[in-house]
């Protein structure tokens, strides 16, 4: 087997489809069939399932997963090692944030990195702060900005964050200054990110609330507009509210619920030089994140 083998066959697990992967790797599907296959019968047992929806893990194939990941990884990390060695910079770092608010901050601190590390790419992804510090925790993430959660990473703390009510302007707690948390049982409420283990989510395991969910979204302008007609109210973190909300109301939540806002990186043993190298420079600029959030209204 061989790193171009291996690299197919995750590729072709995260993108789903045997064509999907091959027009990320610049394969014709027949090739990203064929370098399976091959891996399949160095193995010695079938990898993947294929059907017309797609393509899924046997129990093997779920099995090695993991272990083809890191070796993937760590063919990553030694060509980057050995290109530093010669003398040249390259490499992908991958950064995530839960919040989109936050995107001039990071590009800032890429555009300047780039001018000091021409070859080295960073790729943005956005999620929820538990599937980013899984993927921290996973080590294919090099850095996110999120709300704390547990996990074998390191951890730098950049300041709180809390849940704040969205209503509507005619809303009776609209013009109040705080709403209690009890009103997501009896208000019709938008949830936004159904499923996913969020901040709101664990507000109301710890509380034991069941929000009248009479909406769902993945979009947080989405809940914005839901709740800007009147439909419903939601539960969203401060940071979301720099930004104007014409025709809602935000209003804190009664008993805050606060969180810690920072920075998720893995152990320095694990990191590539690549990672290692925009780590650095980042947490150099951690002050002007704080000024940067306090500037725009969060404190």
């Amino acid at each position: 087997m061989n790193y171009d083998q291996l690299n197919v066959f995750v590729t072709a697990v995260e993108k789903g489809t045997l064509s999907a992967a091959a027009k990320k790797l610049d394969y014709t599907p027949s090739g990203v069939s064929r370098a399976i296959e091959a891996l399949e019968h160095q193995v010695g047992f079938p990898l993947i399932l294929r059907n017309r929806r797609g393509v899924r893990l046997t129990a093997e194939g779920e099995a090695l997963l993991p272990i083809v990941k890191e070796i993937i990884r760590w063919s990553a990390v030694l060509e980057e090692r050995t290109r530093e060695l010669r003398g040249l910079e390259t490499g992908t770092v991958v950064v995530g944030t839960t919040y989109a608010y936050l995107y001039p901050w990071i590009a800032d601190v890429i555009a300047q990195f780039h001018e000091l590390h021409p070859a080295i790419t960073v790729e943005i992804v956005e999620s929820s702060s538990s599937i980013l510090c899984k993927r921290v925790e996973e080590r294919s993430i090099d850095l996110a900005l999120v709300n704390r959660r547990k996990g074998d990473f390191r951890w730098t703390t950049l300041g709180p964050d809390k849940l704040v009510y969205l209503l509507p302007l005619d809303h009776p707690y609209a013009q109040r200054s705080s709403a209690p948390d009890s009103l997501v049982e009896t208000d019709v409420f938008v949830d936004i990110y159904p499923g996913r283990e969020t901040d709101n989510s664990l507000l109301f395991t710890e509380r034991g609330l069941r929000p009248h969910v009479g909406f769902s979204t993945h979009d947080h302008m989405a809940a914005c507009a839901i709740v800007r007609a009147g439909l419903g109210i939601t539960l969203v973190n401060e940071i979301y509210t720099r930004e104007p909300l014409p025709g809602i109301a935000v209003v804190p939540l009664e008993p805050v619920y606060a969180m810690e806002f920072g920075i998720a990186t893995p152990e320095d043993e694990l990191l590539s030089p690549a990672a290692r190298r925009f780590i650095d420079y980042a947490m150099t600029h951690i002050k002007e994140l704080a000024l940067y959030r306090i500037s725009n209204g969060n404190i």
